[in-house]
């Protein structure tokens, strides 16, 4: 089971997505982590498997927007790759 407590993501990326995550609720049957002051998202995708930070819930942004994917199926503490204009590794760790 994954933890419903706080996700801290740490790295050097562009936008800035660095900082705290709060348990926010439940998207497709997995639970959801919103960053406490800006708007991003880590989320579980039923289509491809994956968690993602997205500044949309639930949207995959197309390439010219910048948007993470964990590099480990389906568990949301891991690193992030870069999509889209993004830049920089984040790393996501259980606060």
């Amino acid at each position: 089971m994954i933890p419903p407590g706080p996700l801290s993501a740490t790295g050097v990326t562009v936008p800035d997505i660095t900082g705290t995550y709060l348990y926010a609720g439940e998207h497709e049957g997995r639970p959801y982590w919103k960053h406490e002051t800006l708007e991003w998202c880590t989320w579980y995708s039923s289509a491809d498997l994956f968690y993602h930070l997205t500044p949309t819930l639930g949207v995959i942004p197309g390439p010219g927007n910048p948007h993470w994917k964990a590099e480990s199926d389906e568990l949301p503490d891991s690193d992030y790759q870069p999509f889209g204009t993004a830049e920089g590794w984040a790393t996501f760790a259980f606060a």
